[in-house]
């Protein structure tokens, strides 16, 4: 008699375990609805930056906007040739003339050939 009871059971426990299946069925089935239109609405939402972001990049350059819509700050320039970084001082060349070149330069002239008030003014105190 023991073997009713036990297929009993186990009928049982297959009944709840198709209610639970069947139950679990239905909450995946409105998951995956959610989940198509939170895709959609991620979408979309991407979409909207995409359009903000390329009507942010616009200027009076790269559209049919005026130049005082651009605003008070100046674009920085567009450099088509960057000037090469300088070695360091060790490494440069002297600046003075070539070796052995005497050199020209405009020699100091006497007081006595200054104008009058420049002489003045160097025979100061």
């Amino acid at each position: 008699m023991e073997a009713p009871t036990d297929i009993q059971k186990l009928i049982e426990q297959v009944q709840l375990l198709l209610a639970q299946s069947a139950t679990q069925n239905e909450r995946m089935a409105a998951l995956e609805a959610e989940n198509v239109a939170l895709k959609k609405a991620l979408a979309a939402s991407n979409a909207r930056v995409a359009e903000l972001e390329r009507r942010l990049g616009l200027n009076s350059s790269n559209s049919g906007k005026p130049p005082s819509s651009d605003g008070l700050t100046k674009p920085p320039p567009a450099r088509a040739h960057r000037r090469p970084e300088r070695p360091p001082r060790a490494l440069r060349r002297p600046s003075s003339g070539k070796r052995r070149h005497p050199g020209r330069d405009r020699r100091l002239i006497a007081p006595r050939f200054l104008p009058a008030p420049m002489a003045v003014r160097q025979q100061g105190p």
